[in-house]
């Protein structure tokens, strides 16, 4: 996922913050969705982003690690490590135990079998393959139901169905990013890799939005659900139209961030439309 950091040097101490901005997107929109459709914030709400957020940092010195030769941390960042990972376990164990919310014991288990696997990945030089890539979007998407669990105080079908809205949504940048970025120069004609990623691309979006008609048909999410992804869609659409080149990897990204934020209130406001989760 975060293939670049920021690095804060106090007194010797490294600490090594993310800063790709997509990757920060697929943490913070699926908390926003599941604090929106849960209508509330609480202390336990403020908590867990805390814990979330030391997690999140402490995770990339351990991806660091498994990427190194020799497995060895950078060096000087152990010490901001361990303080942001005992941040993000106590905040985590404070919600399980004072706050009685036993079942984030089991989505903290999953995250941590994914992250697992996506050291693993790493290891081996697969965390960027799509395989990777979605290994990693569904790790991020479990912050929507983990939200909703901890402001809510129940856990439901929602949870699930937020899971999925979020991981759907960020699913579709594994392919339309690599065919923006596999075009040729100019305005010459889609070939080789970004003709296989357009096909990619256009079968995931459709089926996207099939499963997420079936699930309203089926009561499952709200009626209108399916709007929320008409932005993405239509930029996907003049993906395809585009034949200005390769375009400039940053501000695409930005783009996509500021779509995502779009998406998340647009979920929120079709929640709330339908009377909440």
């Amino acid at each position: 996922m975060a293939a670049q950091a920021e690095t804060v040097n106090i007194n010797r101490v490294r600490l090594l913050i993310p800063k790709e901005y997509g990757a920060w997107a697929m943490l913070l929109v699926p908390f926003m969705i599941g604090m929106a459709v849960a209508s509330q914030w609480q202390t336990q709400s403020f908590v867990l982003l805390i814990s979330m957020l030391s997690l999140y940092v402490a995770r990339y010195p351990l991806v660091l690690w498994a990427r190194s030769r020799f497995c060895r941390f950078p060096e000087g960042s152990v010490l901001s490590f361990l303080v942001f990972l005992t941040i993000g376990v106590g905040l985590g164990l404070l919600l399980i135990t004072y706050y009685g919310l036993y079942m984030l014991a089991w989505l903290a288990a999953l995250e941590a079998f994914l992250l697992l696997v996506h050291l693993a990945m790493v290891r081996f030089r697969k965390e960027r393959s799509q395989v990777g890539e979605f290994m990693g979007i569904a790790s991020l998407a479990l912050a929507a139901p983990a939200a909703l669990y901890v402001t809510a105080g129940n856990i439901s079908t929602s949870a699930a169905l937020l899971w999925f809205l979020s991981f759907a949504y960020f699913g579709a940048s594994v392919y339309y990013v690599r065919m923006k970025l596999a075009r040729p120069a100019g305005g010459a004609v889609p070939r080789g890799p970004e003709t296989g990623y357009r096909l990619h691309t256009a079968v995931y979006q459709a089926s996207v939005l099939s499963i997420t008609a079936l699930l309203s048909i089926l009561r499952l999410l709200p009626p209108l659900m399916v709007v929320s992804f008409v932005p993405i869609t239509v930029q996907v659409a003049l993906g395809f139209l585009d034949r200005r080149g390769k375009p400039n990897a940053r501000r695409l990204g930005v783009s996509l961030v500021f779509q995502s934020i779009l998406f998340a209130f647009l979920v929120a406001v079709i929640y709330r439309s339908h009377g909440g989760a």
